[in-house]
């Protein structure tokens, strides 16, 4: 898929955000409150600012132009949709464009990242869940390994890319493998005093119901094999000090409390998926995928403070922003990132995995179990039968109608600058506002020719009748 234009990106090159853009109607016209910043706004916010100086260039143009059947169109006079997701009986709602170009990288990207999560969170959410009515069990396997400030994010990669392998491997891996149902593998990062940080967090589907005493002592004979896998590269894992960390749902051990220091806030505003969590499959299934929005955890054994490479990434864009960008913190900062952004590109590091199905055992994927334990208990699960791609996740404009449509000239212009003032306008008062926000900016918007379109436009109509307003133009 070829990526659209980069130019015009510099954030210099556009107008201000809010009510003073330099397009705006003239005085006295501009009519619409102050907005606040949400999250999304501020992940809007930070992909635009990572845009500057990013080194993978799929990234620098993740929201920078429109694509059809996924290629991409070069400004040949076509029209961007604007969609909208309003509920039954309410005026406002969310607000996208259909068909804009989308990075999809789920480390690197902000915005992505955090919708790719949302997904995959449900996913796992609603396996869980499907497992324990089932009556099963599941339980939380954390594996890292030691590290010092000296190793780099690569070489601890390779090492525990091969310590996983060595869990399986011969007879013993297999007759241990024969012991779960299958698992569902999330692999994550943060930063701190002693360098890198990578570890795996693995849900284990267990058959029936387990005790913590038999899920520790499985834990501990996968731990044995993953440190042995961890020598043979020159690594090691220390079992009592974090290198072994499991937990069973639906036990004392596994209550909000416990995971507390796990579950914490969004890197750029609070993400109450994370924060309000209420049972065990909310908690299991954000823990797992909740990379994009949550801090690190306190280290227990030095007392530092890891950092997640959004984290890292929010540190950043702060100094530049402040001018404060050839700091010693923003440098370090600075070289951090792009050894994430150059480990993800060279190593292509999948950040979740499904088992898959065991012909010579006869045992199914996880996936295949999941909706077939969903059948039997007769629940509607979301899992789907092939798990989508961070591409195919990323430019999903279901659940929402496509209302207005603005030629593709006005979304370099206004559009890609102003995203964050119109998903407030639209979350607050609904797609009648935002067509008379563009309006006002003299945005040659108009309505589709789609029935909830005209119905909208009807009621736009009717309203511009009944206000007489010079804001609403004519």
């Amino acid at each position: 898929m070829t990526a659209p234009s980069a130019a015009g990106r510099r954030r210099g090159d556009a107008a201000p955000l809010g009510n003073t853009t330099p397009y705006a109607s003239a005085a006295g016209q501009d009519r619409f409150p102050d907005w606040e910043a949400t999250a999304a706004d501020g992940r809007s916010a930070a992909r635009r600012g990572l845009a500057t100086f990013t080194t993978r260039r799929r990234q620098a143009q993740c929201f920078d132009g429109l694509t059809t059947h996924g290629e991409t169109r070069a400004g040949d006079g076509s029209w961007a949709r604007l969609r909208f997701a309003v509920p039954d009986g309410c005026q406002a709602g969310s607000l996208g464009i259909e068909g804009v170009w989308r990075c999809g990288y789920w480390a690197t990207c902000p915005e992505c990242s955090a919708k790719i999560a949302a997904e995959r969170a449900a996913e796992l959410r609603d396996a869980i869940d499907v497992q324990l009515r089932h009556g099963d069990s599941v339980a939380l396997l954390t594996l890292t390994s030691r590290h010092h400030s000296g190793m780099t994010l690569v070489d601890q990669v390779k090492a525990q890319r091969a310590a996983w392998r060595a869990i399986w491997k011969g007879r013993a891996g297999q007759d241990l493998r024969d012991e779960i149902e299958g698992y569902c593998r999330v692999w994550e990062a943060t930063h701190g005093e002693n360098g890198w940080h990578p570890h795996w967090h693995v849900l284990l589907f267990l058959p029936g119901a387990w005790t913590p005493e038999q899920t520790r002592a499985l834990g501990e004979d996968i731990w044995q094999r993953y440190d042995a896998g961890l020598r043979a590269e020159g690594f090691h894992s220390l079992r009592d000090h974090g290198g072994l960390d499991i937990r069973l749902a639906g036990w004392e051990e596994i209550d909000p409390t416990a995971l507390g220091g796990y579950l914490a806030k969004g890197v750029y505003a609070d993400a109450p998926d994370v924060v309000d969590l209420v049972n065990n499959a909310d908690r299991l299934a954000l823990e797992a995928v909740a990379g994009a929005f949550k801090q690190a955890r306190q280290n227990r054994m030095t007392g530092g403070r890891g950092r997640t490479p959004f984290v890292i990434l929010e540190h950043l864009l702060t100094a530049r922003m402040l001018g404060l960008d050839d700091t010693r913190e923003a440098t370090r900062d600075a070289a951090l990132w792009r050894e994430w952004e150059r480990t993800h590109a060279d190593m292509t590091i999948r950040q979740w995995t499904w088992s898959r199905a065991r012909a010579s055992r006869g045992q199914p994927s996880l996936r295949e179990l999941v909706r077939t334990k969903a059948a039997a208990i007769g629940h509607a699960t979301v899992v789907t039968e092939v798990e989508r791609t961070e591409d195919e996740i990323v430019t999903d404009d279901a659940g929402s109608e496509p209302l207005m449509e603005v030629p593709e000239v006005e979304f370099h212009r206004v559009i890609k600058w102003e995203i964050e003032a119109m998903r407030h306008v639209s979350r607050d008062a609904g797609p009648l506002v935002v067509f008379a926000w563009l309006r006002q900016r003299g945005v040659a918007v108009r309505w589709c020719d789609d029935p909830s379109a005209r119905r909208w436009a009807a009621a736009w109509d009717c309203w511009q009748h009944l206000r007489g307003s010079a804001l609403f133009g004519t």
